[in-house]
């Protein structure tokens, strides 16, 4: 397996500075954040979900292509995914990625965005699923156009927080062209399966394994003595989601892809790119 880092836990950073700290850290790949500024966000101090350095969206992914896969290669690192914010049904903005896949050398994006999130108490599972279904059907179609592969992660507040439910989307296409971001560590807060029956039930849609933890903490102690309990983020070695299992069961069932960081703690990001690094080589 391979160590990347995915680039929206780095937003002080540029494209430059990332790729150099990734290559002198031993890392091989780069996971691409890959989405849109507002003018209003620009304005604003760089932060995970807000403004970034590394100015990469999809309108201005075909002029800056060529400089990326330029930089990247410069440093030696494979860009193993493009991480964009793309609802399954934005076929332009699918379209457009599509179209730059070669020129950056990658073959494998993200998609989902809005077109997965669910709230319980506004909206209906059954409808939802049924519409990504449909979207996906579309998205697949593009992919295999650019001979790439589209990525549904598995995550928190949405339809697909386990692998079981993500299997019930996935199982509908060809994994040639569908695949799964596995996070284990978004488990923590919604959707927690044993990692054995997880890998055998998506071992031929995993094309990419994101790599965080998280811990539930006490928030809260009432007059009554009942306790509030809330997730919280943490460093990889810190949580509830035993690591080293993890990646055993990852080479059990053959997966040789890449593991990327996604530390969205408060911890300095060389720092944390440092400690990844050595912390997940030592599992390896």
């Amino acid at each position: 397996m391979k160590l990347a880092v995915f680039t929206a836990c780095l937003p002080g950073l540029d494209l430059e500075e990332q790729c150099k700290l990734l290559n002198k850290n031993g890392y091989e790949g780069i996971e691409l954040r890959v989405k849109d500024l507002t003018d209003e966000q620009r304005t604003k101090p760089f932060s995970f979900w807000g403004n970034h350095k590394s100015d990469v969206g999809v309108k201005n992914l075909s002029a800056k292509a060529k400089e990326i896969r330029k930089t990247c290669d410069k440093y030696k690192l494979e860009i193993c995914s493009l991480g964009t914010y793309l609802n399954a049904d934005d076929f332009e903005g699918i379209e457009e990625v599509g179209k730059n896949l070669k020129t950056l050398n990658t073959s494998q994006f993200r998609v989902g965005g809005s077109s997965i999130w669910f709230s319980p108490e506004k909206e209906n599972y059954t409808a939802k699923y049924e519409l990504l279904l449909k979207n996906m059907a579309k998205v697949e179609k593009l992919a295999k156009k650019y001979k790439a592969k589209a990525l549904l992660e598995t995550h928190m507040d949405t339809i697909v927080p386990s692998s079981g439910l993500m299997h019930r989307v996935v199982s509908r296409f060809d994994p040639k062209n569908v695949g799964v971001i596995l996070d284990p560590g978004n488990m923590v807060y919604e959707g927690f399966e044993n990692i054995e029956i997880q890998l055998d039930l998506l071992k031929d849609y995993i094309s990419h394994v994101h790599l965080k933890n998280g811990r539930w903490i006490v928030k809260e102690v009432k007059l009554d003595g009942s306790v509030i309990w809330e997730p919280q983020g943490c460093s990889v070695w810190e949580g509830c989601i035993n690591i080293n299992k993890t990646i055993t069961a990852l080479k059990k069932f053959g997966y040789n892809k890449s593991l990327s960081m996604e530390d969205f703690t408060g911890m300095e990001a060389s720092k944390k790119v440092e400690l990844f690094a050595k912390y997940i080589r030592n599992q390896l």
